[in-house]
C-alpha cells in the first residue's frame, strides 16, 4: 500500500503480513468488528438503501458481493440486509438475463450461498454477545441470560440449552425478516442433475421476479420460497420455533392475498434500489466532474476551486497522507476528527491545482482474515 492510514483512525485497523518467496508485504485490514458494530449501532434508522451505501464504502471483501459474510449480516442487519441483497441480485439477475453472459460476480456464486444458509448455523455462532450498541429487545435479553449463566456457580448445562434456544425468537419472532428472507429463497432458480458415479451437477441462478423481463410469476416463486425456507433456510431449528416463523409467513401472505398485489413488489421498496454499477462501489477519492482526465498518464488534474469528496476512513487517510498540502488546513483537521463515516461523502474544496495518482482515486483492496472468529467462527 502506498498510504498511511491517519493516527486518529488507527484503531480501526489492524497490520498484516503477507509472505511471498522471500518477499514480505504489509498491508492494512479494516477491522470486522468496526464494521459489524457501525451496522448494529445504525441498522434501525438505517434504510436498506443507506446500508447498501454503507457497504459500497467499505473494501470489497467487506462489500454486499462478499458471500462469505452473509451470515453474519443477517445476524446484524436482518431485513435490511436481505433487502439491500435482494435489489443487488434483481440487478445482478436482470443484466444476466438480457446479456446472455455471467456477470464478474454471477447470481450462481450467490444463489449457492444463500441455498446454503441455515438459521441454526448463524444463531449458533452468534456474534451478538460483542453488539453493545445495539438496542434490541432480543439482544438485551441475549446479554442478561449470556451474564446470568456466566454468574452461575453450579451450571445447569439444561438450563442454559434451554435459555440459549429461546434466543432465536430475535430472527423467528421478526415478521419482516422471516418474511423477506422467504422472499428472496423464491427467487433462486435450482437446477440439479440427476447423481450418477461419475458426474454430477447443480446450478443456483437467481430469478429476474422485478423487472419487466421477468419470466416467473410471483406466486410460483412464494410457493418455492416457502419451501426452501422451510425445509432448508430452517433446517436444525426447534419446531415450536420454526412453526412460529412459519405461521408469521402465511399471515403476512394472506393479508397480501386480501390487498390482491404482488408479494415482491409490496415488500420490497423500489426506492431503496440502487445502481448497479454504482461508482461509488469502486472508489476511494470522488473528483468533480470539471477536473481533466488524462488517459495516457491516469491522472487527473485538480484545480484550485474543484471538490474532492471522500466517505471513508481509508479515502480520508488516502487524501491526508498524499494532498493534504493542496487543501485548506481547517480543512484538513475538521476530516481527521470525524470520528464516524457511515456512506455519505464529505467534500473538500482544492486550493491549490495538483495531479490526483488513478490508482488513489480506486478502492483500497485487502483479503478477510481467515484468523478472525468474527467472520469465521470454529466450525469453519
Amino acid at each position: 500500500m502506498n498510504f498511511e492510514i491517519c493516527k486518529e483512525f488507527k484503531e480501526n485497523f489492524y497490520e498484516t503480513h503477507q509472505f511471498h518467496g522471500l518477499s514480505e508485504t504489509k498491508l492494512i485490514n479494516l477491522k470486522s468488528t468496526w464494521v459489524f458494530k457501525a451496522i448494529g449501532k445504525n441498522n434501525k434508522k438505517w434504510s436498506p438503501r443507506c446500508l447498501q451505501r454503507f457497504l459500497d464504502t467499505l473494501p470489497y471483501c467487506y462489500q454486499i458481493s462478499s458471500t462469505s459474510l452473509y451470515e453474519r449480516y443477517i445476524e446484524v442487519a436482518k431485513s435490511n440486509f436481505i433487502e439491500a441483497l435482494y435489489f443487488y441480485t434483481q440487478e445482478n439477475a436482470s443484466v444476466e438475463s438480457m446479456t446472455g453472459r455471467d456477470t464478474s460476480n454471477s447470481s450462481n456464486n450467490i444463489g449457492y450461498e444463500l441455498y446454503k444458509l441455515r438459521l441454526a448455523d448463524i444463531h449458533g455462532y452468534s456474534c451478538l454477545r460483542d453488539l453493545y450498541d445495539l438496542d434490541d429487545t432480543h439482544i438485551k435479553k441475549y446479554k442478561k441470560t449470556e451474564k446470568f449463566l456466566n454468574e452461575e456457580e453450579n451450571l445447569d448445562w439444561g438450563k442454559y440449552l434451554e435459555a440459549r434456544k429461546e434466543l432465536i425468537r430475535y430472527f423467528t419472532a421478526d415478521k419482516d425478516f422471516t418474511f423477506k428472507m422467504m422472499l428472496l429463497l423464491g427467487t433462486l432458480n435450482i437446477k440439479e442433475s440427476e447423481s450418477s458415479d461419475d458426474y454430477s451437477w447443480s446450478t443456483y441462478q437467481i430469478n429476474d421476479v422485478s423487472s419487466e423481463y421477468s419470466h416467473i410469476h410471483p406466486e410460483v416463486a412464494y410457493k418455492s420460497g416457502e419451501a426452501l425456507f422451510f425445509e432448508k433456510f430452517l433446517d436444525g431449528v426447534e419446531g415450536k420455533y420454526a412453526n412460529e416463523a412459519l405461521l408469521n409467513i402465511r399471515k403476512t401472505k394472506k393479508a397480501l392475498d386480501l390487498l390482491k398485489v404482488d408479494p415482491y413488489k409490496h415488500t420490497f421498496n423500489e426506492k431503496n434500489r440502487t445502481e448497479f454499477g454504482s461508482y461509488d462501489r469502486y472508489s476511494d477519492l470522488f473528483t468533480s466532474d470539471k477536473s481533466t482526465w488524462d488517459h495516457q498518464k491516469k491522472i487527473r488534474m485538480v484545480l484550485p476551486g474543484h471538490k474532492v469528496g471522500v466517505s471513508s476512513m481509508i479515502g480520508a487517510s488516502k487524501l491526508i497522507s498524499k494532498y493534504q498540502k493542496f487543501f485548506d488546513p481547517k480543512d484538513i483537521e475538521n476530516l481527521k476528527k470525524k470520528r464516524f463515516f457511515y456512506g455519505r461523502k464529505i467534500q473538500l474544496t482544492c486550493k491549490k491545482a495538483f495531479m490526483l495518482s488513478d490508482d488513489d482515486t480506486k478502492k483500497y483492496h485487502h483479503h478477510l482474515d481467515k484468523n478472525d472468529r468474527s467472520i469465521f467462527p470454529h466450525k469453519y
